[in-house]
């Protein structure tokens, strides 16, 4: 083999890793709460279906601009059926399988059973806590792995290359449109590819990348020529919003943030509540004043890039430091079981793996210190994993044979297991702490069902609008199953929230509503029946703290005449100060 790398599974096992997966997916489904792992997946549903009790519109900044064109057209058409999830779940079972079926064609025995924990606390992560985010990494990873077992190996796992290129292209494409900047982060990543890619190999594949090419500059020109300023607008101010809400440069800096707030015209007490929520006065928060609150607010100017990115990854540690751990354990248990197969590389080919695996490492640490959420990091770490596991497999069945007697092989395989054990105890724990999640997020979604369902029955007023006031809990929506959406949710009308907010859509409710614009909304919401504001409380001081908000913003900013108190009209909460709670903005002199 001119590689030096050569896998065990010859074509078996393409189609093993469809049927484990769908085995998965079908256990999974049927025996735990599956739900949305953020509130942003249901808020696109609501966006691309009548149902919610607004217009829909494919225009979105995540997901692709032709996939909602098409969904928008699916809802209309058969508006009770799930198509988004149904897309989602597809998607992640696709790239998963895609993954699975690399991992069984390199398997040699026990080596499978030493990848079991980290395997499953992926599978578990993914299909059920579904994201379109998730969805598109995972298939995108799927697919690089793929691309590389093809190269390093030199030998294509299906009988026709042809066709398995284009399904391969097919495929990556589809990640594409789940969220097309991806699309950055697969190039990226995909750069180990061309450590092992011969140029017969580079020539063969020119048509395919060709093709994914044109259909992605097409599927571009078409947006921009589709789009109208409006929304072009709103993407750029979207982005800015994002930047605020999701980077350190949002954050509050004592040596900086007091002069930036002075240069916008923002008060603290401002800064606080659009801190905390994007439902806000768009005269006085827009892509100008963001802009420059950004760029005076930008803690690269007063601390190095590297003290950023270590506080980044320290927080990525704290919260997945058990998905960490799992991988590390993971990958040196198969890198003990296949220290001796590695050992007889040749130097060229031992520096190409390790240089691969560098960069692919590298590249993960980057992203993560800059955003560490688990529908990032998790299909990262399931790629790297892959990877390692292509690479450690580098020998035929007979040389392994050959050292399976020898003292040291007694030795490595006594550590692959030890560290296998290791891995199973962190997988494990988070599979034991993600349960607890799963069944208290079905509580919950039944508990908030339930009392919207009173409201909906005993309100006087003809068509409420409900406008959240706690971004954490988006009402529930992060909990709704993505095979159910609409069933699994409440039929009353939820204003947009988030990244909604200042998008077309939401301008075409105002006006709709007779409204100019965001500050206009505000002073509508005061003293008006069928404007509640919902809060879902943790606690007691939970409902202290955004009520006070709440009241201090408006009397001071909206109506400064007067003095602003939320009112419960629907309380639900306990004993200990915890539930639903849906208040009436009153004024008074």
């Amino acid at each position: 083999m001119a590689s030096g790398i050569e896998g065990p599974g010859g074509r078996a096992g393409f189609l093993k890793g469809f049927f484990v997966a769908a085995a998965l997916v079908i256990i999974i489904f049927c025996l735990l709460p599956v739900r949305y792992t953020a509130n942003d997946d249901f808020a696109l549903v609501k966006l691309l279906s009548e149902r919610s009790g607004f217009t829909p519109d494919p225009h979105n900044p995540s997901l692709n601009f032709s996939l909602g064109w098409i969904l928008c057209f699916l809802y209309g058409y058969g508006p009770d059926l799930p198509w988004y999830g149904l897309f989602v779940c597809a998607a992640c079972y696709l790239g998963w399988s895609l993954m699975l079926s690399v991992l069984f064609r390199s398997t040699q025995g026990l080596s499978l059973l030493l990848s079991l924990p980290f395997l499953g606390m992926v599978s578990f992560h993914i299909f059920s806590f579904i994201s379109f985010t998730t969805a598109s990494l995972i298939l995108e990873s799927g697919v690089l792995l793929c691309l590389m077992e093809w190269v390093v190996r030199d030998r294509c796992p299906a009988k026709n290359p042809r066709l398995y290129g284009w399904a391969l292209a097919f495929a990556f494409l589809i990640s594409y449109f789940f969220r097309w900047r991806l699309v950055l982060v697969a190039l990226v990543f995909g750069g180990p590819v061309l450590l092992f890619v011969k140029k017969q190999q580079m020539a063969k594949a020119i048509p395919f990348v060709m093709a994914v090419g044109l259909v992605i500059v097409g599927d571009r020109a078409i947006f921009h020529l589709t789009t109208s300023d409006q929304h072009r607008a709103f993407m750029e101010y979207n982005d800015l919003r994002a930047q605020f809400h999701d980077t350190a440069r949002g954050d509050y800096y004592g040596d900086s943030t007091p002069k930036a707030l002075r240069k916008v015209g923002w008060s603290p007490e401002d800064y606080a509540f659009y801190k905390q929520w994007v439902l806000y006065d768009n005269r006085k928060f827009n892509e100008r004043t963001l802009h420059t609150f950004l760029d005076e607010n930008d803690p690269k100017k007063k601390r190095s890039l590297f003290a950023l990115k270590w506080n980044g990854l320290k927080e990525h540690f704290r919260h997945g430091k058990r998905y960490l751990l799992a991988l590390l354990f993971s990958v040196v248990s198969i890198g003990f079981y296949r220290v001796g197969g590695l050992s007889e590389l040749a130097r060229r080919n031992r520096l190409k793996i390790v240089l691969a695996l560098a960069y692919i490492g590298a590249g993960i640490v980057s992203v993560v210190s800059i955003r560490s959420v688990f529908r990032v990091f998790v299909p990262l770490y399931a790629y790297f994993f892959g990877a390692c596991f292509l690479f450690f497999h580098p020998t035929k069945r007979e040389s392994a044979q050959g050292r399976s007697k020898s003292v040291g092989r007694n030795v490595s395989v006594t550590c692959a297991v030890v560290f296998s054990v290791l891995a199973w105890g962190q997988a494990y724990a988070q599979g034991k702490m993600d349960f607890r999640i799963l069944k208290r997020s079905k509580m919950e979604k039944e508990y908030i069902q339930k009392r919207l369902a009173v409201v909906k029955n005993r309100s006087a007023v003809p068509e409420p609008l409900l406008i959240l006031m706690n971004p954490t809990s988006g009402l529930g929506a992060k909990y709704v199953h993505p095979l159910k959406e609409f069933s699994d949710f409440t039929d009353l009308r939820i204003f947009p929230a988030g990244w909604g907010v200042h998008s077309p859509r939401f301008s075409s409710i105002l006006r709709d509503m007779g409204l100019a614009d965001g500050r206009a909304f505000l002073t509508w919401m005061i003293d008006n029946p069928k404007a509640l504001l919902v809060l879902f409380a943790r606690n007691g001081m939970d409902t202290l703290r955004s009520k006070s908000m709440w009241e201090s913003y408006f009397s001071r900013r909206i109506a400064p005449n007067k003095r602003a108190r939320l009112v419960p009209v629907y309380d639900f909460r306990n004993a200990t100060g915890a539930g639903l709670i849906l208040f009436y903005m009153r004024s008074e002199n």
